[in-house]
């Protein structure tokens, strides 16, 4: 049943980048990486990695330094198939310089254009995923670091390694850990 609700989220979630004023800061992140996960139920655990991390995330900036995320993650044992996790996450990603981005000046005797390509962040967050084969729903913090790069005004690309620390019923742990490549869309 959830399964058959997740595009319902997705539509959801891209339905705020076209409300105006509200999000028209933000950017849209695309993902795709790899992931390893390690589960213990009592005394039993299992261990898990492949191909098949994708993520669809809305970044909001509310300075120049700190941003607030909101995201949906689907996890795939094998690239599109097998087992699958999946679950929201919300955040916010912090960065010392600053995000990447382009200044100009523009004074009757010259022009200047400064470009900051490269932008590295941390990022603290919480996470939930519910597994299908278990039928089991996780929660817990997550943290990260990643960096930005700028190529096109409206278009950057990222690289991040997340690691979230779940904790499920019955004493159910669970600690995933994820490298995420992909796109930011700005809106």
């Amino acid at each position: 049943m959830l399964i058959k609700m997740l595009p319902r989220y997705f539509v959801f979630l891209l339905s705020f980048c076209f409300v105006p004023h509200v999000f028209a800061k933000g950017s849209l992140q695309i993902g795709m990486g790899f992931y390893s996960l390690s589960a213990k139920v009592g005394d039993r655990s299992t261990a898990l990695s492949g191909p098949g991390h994708f993520e669809l995330v809305y970044n909001y900036p509310f300075t120049t330094k700190i941003e607030g995320y909101v995201g949906y993650s689907i996890v795939n044992e094998s690239l599109l198939g097998g087992d699958r996790g999946f679950g929201p996450q919300i955040g916010v990603k912090f960065s010392y310089w600053g995000h990447a981005q382009n200044n100009e000046w523009k004074r009757p005797e010259f022009d200047l254009k400064v470009q900051r390509s490269f932008s590295p962040y941390l990022m603290v967050g919480f996470h939930q995923r519910q597994y299908q084969s278990t039928r089991s729903s996780y929660s817990g913090p997550g943290l990260g670091a990643g960096f930005v790069t700028d190529y096109y005004p409206k278009i950057s690309f990222f690289a991040e390694f997340l690691t979230v620390l779940l904790n499920g019923g019955s004493g159910a742990t669970a600690t995933e850990n994820s490298i995420i490549v992909g796109a930011y869309l700005r809106i």
